[in-house]
């Protein structure tokens, strides 16, 4: 089959997703592949393109969001109704998404995956070179408390709270680790005192300062009196 419109989808075709992602390293790390959905919103139909057949596309189908079933697109239906065609490139860690034909062949042939992944690296190489900041057990506290305030079921670790306080970048510092064990350190101080309690690793606020949760001002003042 030569379906000229969607010529580009034929260029990727070969290169579809597996049914599994991996979306985090080190197994991100090899990703290099495409997830194409052709919707025909008219009838409710939705496919996960796996592969192209000699009459059109072949993948999973949903009909009207409910379970699907294995099929085929075929051209001419393709050529009867108005199709919708949604990419996603998954390179590397990064995702780039695409539902207009001209978007995606502008990224593709100009490599935009690539010239992406170079700047990132280039600003994570930036990043290894400061000092990272050691926080200290009011900091850490204050935090946790307004983040329980804005979502009371709030629970954190070592990493995530890494994370959340230096961005992604964090995770790949040469000197990651330290800091990860600095913050163990401080969180399990916070558990041996009363403010923090450690449930199978995931640290969250205690219920002594469910009082505050309505009051960052109370807390703040609470706190200040309460550690050294």
């Amino acid at each position: 089959m030569s379906f000229w419109k969607f010529a580009y989808i034929d260029q990727i075709i070969s290169r579809v997703a597996p049914d599994s992602i991996p979306l985090s390293t080190p197994g991100c790390l090899a990703n290099d592949f495409f997830q194409i959905y052709i919707t025909i919103e008219e009838l409710g139909w939705r496919l996960l393109c796996t592969s192209k057949e000699k009459n059109g596309y072949s993948g999973f189908l949903w009909v009207e969001n409910k379970n699907g079933t294995d099929a085929t697109l075929l051209a001419k239906t393709l050529e009867q109704y108005e199709v919708s065609v949604e990419i996603t490139h998954y390179y590397k860690c990064y995702e780039f998404k695409y539902e207009k034909a001209l978007s995606f062949l502008l990224s593709f042939y100009m490599q935009r995956h690539l010239i992406h992944a170079a700047k990132d690296k280039l600003l994570q190489s930036v990043f290894n070179r400061k000092t990272l900041v050691r926080s200290e057990r009011i900091e850490i506290l204050n935090y946790l408390v307004e983040k329980t305030i804005e979502e009371p079921s709030y629970t954190t670790d070592p990493i995530y709270l890494g994370l959340h306080l230096h961005s992604k970048r964090w995770f790949f510092h040469p000197k990651r680790i330290e800091h990860q064990a600095h913050y163990r350190l401080l969180l399990d101080s916070l558990v041996e005192s009363g403010e923090l309690k450690n449930n199978n690793r995931r640290y969250c606020v205690t219920d002594i300062w469910g009082q505050s949760k309505n009051s960052p001002n109370a807390f703040s003042l609470s706190a200040h009196a309460s550690l050294p």
